[in-house]
């Protein structure tokens, strides 16, 4: 039972890490769009 949880719980923090880095991707691309865009004005 213990063990289950304890994976369960390392599983939640590993979601949350990857959610994190897929905010940051997005985030790095929409500011690198934003590059381009105002690169071609």
């Amino acid at each position: 039972m213990l063990s289950s949880d304890k994976r369960q719980e390392q599983m939640t923090i590993l979601d949350k890490h990857s959610i994190v880095e897929l905010k940051l991707q997005l985030l790095s691309k929409f500011i690198t769009a934003a590059d381009i865009n105002s690169n071609k004005e």
